[in-house]
């Protein structure tokens, strides 16, 4: 669909030009121009970022909130225990016992970032270690 669409088709390159392979601004502006297209401002107005939550998703909702306490899962991980992996998860889903590690779902958000283990010095931490830990009948 865009690929049929007269602006698309005049700005496509030019986006790339700028955005990856540092194409000057000025020089932007002037080949929009010649399609017919608004230039971007020299000057941008200052903008303010209201941070109003503290995470994205701000409350976890009546689902999630079941899915917090059914739907965890676990691994045991032979590793020193520094703990740069629990520290390194953006939501805080990760945690430690001993050597067992617990990834609470509803706090991971589906986001599957994998910072826990990326962030491991040691190269133990894998997230296909886990296994989902049903809850006793």
């Amino acid at each position: 669909m865009f690929a049929s669409s007269p602006t698309f088709a005049a700005i496509y390159v030019q986006e790339i030009a700028l955005w990856n392979e540092g194409m000057p601004l000025e020089k932007y502006n002037a080949n929009l121009e010649r399609s017919g297209i608004q230039p971007i401002p020299n000057e941008l107005p200052e903008c303010i970022i209201e941070r109003k939550y503290e995470r994205d998703i701000h409350e976890l909702g009546k689902c999630l909130e079941i899915m917090e306490s059914k739907l965890d899962f676990t691994a045991t991980i032979k590793c020193s225990g520094c703990d740069t992996c629990v520290k390194g998860c953006p939501e805080e889903a990760l945690s430690r016992e001993c050597e067992s590690f617990r990834i609470n779902t509803a706090r991971c958000l589906g986001t599957a970032c994998r910072r826990c283990e990326e962030r491991c010095p040691e190269k133990m931490f894998s997230i296909s270690n886990f296994k989902l830990e049903l809850p006793s009948p």
